[in-house]
């Protein structure tokens, strides 16, 4: 069975005012301490709902282990998406929250898109959620499981050899101000940077924690130019026609783990170093001789974020908020999975090109 795992807001965020029908996100949110890690595994790819069987769900092929903010096992067991709740936000955007439960308790919400502290949401109504085997009109089945695991942080691992402008340095070796090249911008300075780490111990409770590696090659000729350690799903530039003919761009970011079948590293005894890199926006920066990603603002809730470097960014933005825009079409997993296995030898090698002399430089 696969596995799947995302990111959901706790039980708990919201203060409920009966009257109104408002529910407000808690002005003290920390998402260091407020989320919870759904690690689910399921013979399909729908987060089934239990409208035809209780409180049991109709999937009984779906489990889920889910971990607290730091790392624990707090439930386990068969789970269900119980309800899709819908909310107008301040803007007037419509939302859907999931409410995800094990045995009948919620274990957190997965929303359509990120909640503000402090923001009240009028409450809409519900919508119950069929297994998608017996919904034969297809209109109210919960989302895929692509729909819920999180677009997260991505990160390097320790000794990415990243392009700079006094050279290639290894992403350890970076501090904020140092300047590095971007496929769009030239050499933009780097604001943050980011570690996290994480023991073999977490690492062994955690799959999703493991490093991939991309061997060099993997992805083409010279891509990448050497073996590459990423988080699973830190994401790479793809192009061609291939691409276009599938999403509309010529350029899009996949995530690594959907494109390949990737080497999961050995866990390292002494367990593994997280890099991110924050730019004044979302970049594609060379990395090992392969176009990655810098860090995208709406991926900071990742399990590769700890929430000790959560906090370091905060108090380095000094309430700031970065660029949240993507610098490209972002692709699912199940979108790059289907790139990948329509195209096996899709190009991503044009324009995807190591001679730096063709990068626009600001």
């Amino acid at each position: 069975m696969a596995t799947y795992e995302f990111f959901g807001y706790g039980p708990d965020i919201f203060v409920i005012d009966p009257q109104t029908g408002t529910y407000t996100m808690r002005k003290d949110y920390d998402p260091s301490q407020d989320r919870n890690r759904f690690k689910v595994s399921g013979d399909d790819a729908y987060f089934g709902g239990d409208r035809s069987n209780g409180e049991a769900g109709k999937d009984s092929n779906q489990e889920a282990i889910v971990y607290d903010s730091n790392g624990e096992p707090i439930a386990m067991g068969p789970t269900h998406v119980e309800t899709i709740g819908w909310f107008r936000a301040p803007d007037g955007t419509v939302i859907a929250l999931d409410r995800i439960e094990i045995g009948g308790i919620n274990m957190g919400y997965v929303p359509s898109q990120p909640l503000e502290p402090g923001g009240e949401y009028e409450f809409l109504g519900t919508t119950d959620i069929d297994d998608y085997s017996d919904d034969t009109e297809r209109q109210d089945t919960c989302e895929t499981y692509d729909y819920h695991e999180t677009n997260g942080a991505k990160c390097f691992g320790p000794g990415t050899m990243i392009q700079t402008e006094t050279g290639t340095l290894p992403v350890e070796w970076l501090a904020p101000g140092d300047k590095v090249l971007t496929r769009d911008h030239g050499y933009q300075p780097v604001l943050w940077v980011g570690r996290s780490r994480f023991s073999a111990a977490a690492i062994r409770r955690d799959d999703g924690l493991r490093p991939v590696r991309l061997r060099a090659g993997a992805l083409g000729p010279g891509l990448p130019a050497e073996d590459l350690i990423l988080s699973r799903r830190h994401r790479v530039l793809v192009t061609g026609a291939q691409v276009e003919l599938l999403f509309g761009v010529s350029e899009a970011l996949a995530p690594c783990h959907a494109l390949i079948t990737p080497r999961m590293t050995d866990i390292p005894p002494e367990g593994i170093s997280y890099y991110q890199l924050l730019l004044p926006r979302h970049e594609i920066i060379m990395s090992g001789g392969l176009w990655t990603e810098s860090l995208l603002a709406d991926d900071t809730s990742d399990a590769a974020l700890a929430p000790a470097a959560q906090k370091a960014l905060a108090r380095a933005l000094k309430g700031r908020a970065p660029d949240p825009v993507a610098a490209r079409l972002c692709l699912r997993s199940y979108e790059a999975r289907l790139l990948a296995r329509q195209f096996p030898a899709f190009d991503t090698s044009r324009p995807v090109s190591t001679d730096l002399r063709t990068v626009q430089r600001a």
